[in-house]
């Protein structure tokens, strides 16, 4: 976060300042407004697309590290196949905060050890889907930010105007 802050920092005002040389001095106030407009509704899409990302992919990364969890977990892993799908039906829903009815049939009956075993298991699968899915999206932010980075380079280059002493 240390090196986005400073890096933003030390990018958007010599930016500016750069854009807004190129600007009738009776039109700053428009081209410095459109400025910040085109930021707010840059980063207003990059958090709904890096959102949609994260929670689209939130679901898919459960089995993976179910199948990882549970057969380290001695006393789980007889309900290994319940465990999976209660842990992807919990992070493919809608509300994550509801119990789907997976994990309520999982939390009936049985000795109170084993659904011990059960509630850490689940909780490692939350942690480290978390972590995946959050490396992940990470990943395609990187890539998205070099494609915008590539893209760049091609806009056309403008040349300055001559300025009047």
């Amino acid at each position: 976060m240390l090196l986005l802050g400073s890096g933003m920092g030390m990018l958007l005002a010599p930016l500016t300042g750069m854009t807004l040389t190129e600007v009738q001095p009776r039109e700053a106030g428009s081209a410095s407004g459109l400025i910040n407009a085109a930021g707010q509704l840059g980063a207003a899409l990059g958090v709904a697309i890096i959102g949609g990302v994260f929670f689209s992919a939130l679901a898919g990364n459960a089995g993976p590290q179910a199948d990882r969890v549970v057969p380290a977990v001695q006393a789980a892993a007889p309900r290994q196949t319940a465990i999976k799908i209660c842990a992807t039906d919990s992070l493919g829903q809608a509300d994550l905060t509801a119990v789907p009815d997976s994990c309520r049939a999982l939390a009936g009956g049985g000795d109170p050890g084993q659904q011990a075993a059960v509630g850490t298991a689940l909780t490692d699968i939350r942690e480290r889907t978390f972590i995946a899915t959050f490396s992940e999206t990470l990943y395609w932010a990187a890539g998205g930010l070099t494609g915008v980075i590539c893209l760049l380079f091609l806009l056309p280059r403008q040349p300055r105007r001559p300025t009047m002493s």
